[in-house]
Parts: C-alpha cells; sequence; structure tokens
C-alpha cells in the first residue's frame, strides 16, 4: 500500500509578517518537541514547525501561529488554517517539560 504524505505549508517573506508573537503566559510553548513519530518547533515569535507520522502517512504543518484556541495552536494566513491539538498543554515535571498533541506526549529538548 502506498504511503499518503499530506503536506500543509504556508511560508514566504509576506506571511512571516503575519505570525502572532506567543503571548506571555503561552511561552512555555516555545521550544523543540519531540515524541514518538512527532516533531513540534514553535518560536516565540509566533512560527511553527510540525511533522508527524503514524502508519504510512505524514503530515507537515509548517507557517506562522495565527492564534490560540484554548490550548490548541491555529497556524496559517487569512482562510487557510490548520488546527494542531494540543491535547494537554505545556507542564513543567521533574525539571523537564511535556505536553501532548493530537495524543502524542512530546517532552521539550
Amino acid at each position: 500500500m502506498p504511503s499518503a504524505h499530506l503536506r500543509f505549508v504556508v511560508v514566504g517573506a509576506s506571511l512571516a509578517a503575519c505570525a502572532q508573537p506567543l503571548p506571555a503566559d503561552r511561552t512555555a510553548y516555545a521550544g523543540e518537541w519531540s515524541g514518538p513519530g512527532t516533531v513540534l518547533s514553535i518560536t516565540l515569535g509566533g512560527d511553527l514547525a510540525f511533522e508527524q507520522k503514524t502508519r504510512g502517512t505524514t503530515i507537515e504543518i509548517l507557517g506562522p501561529i495565527k492564534e490560540l484556541d484554548g490550548d490548541d495552536i491555529v497556524v496559517g494566513f487569512a482562510f487557510i488554517t490548520s488546527t494542531i491539538d494540543v491535547t494537554s498543554p505545556p507542564v513543567e515535571r521533574d525539571g523537564g517539560w511535556t505536553m501532548a498533541v493530537s495524543g502524542v506526549d512530546l517532552t521539550k529538548q
């Protein structure tokens, strides 16, 4: 069975200025996160890179953070958006940071 590859990309110099910097109460989201089959990078300036591989399918999302909707992260510009499902927001435990995205536990590097 061929593997599926989905890609959502919102990049470009004109869009980079549209990123929303992380609010002061959400700076814990920033950093390099990883877990089984999943890598997530979030900058304080509001740029996001996400890749998740599951059962032969790869999902990639690259672009500016448009807004934070509850714990979830909305990425994109204008009507072209995608939502990263944050199932557990960042929390510090035993000196390290964890969060869950789409049910996958991630740790901050």
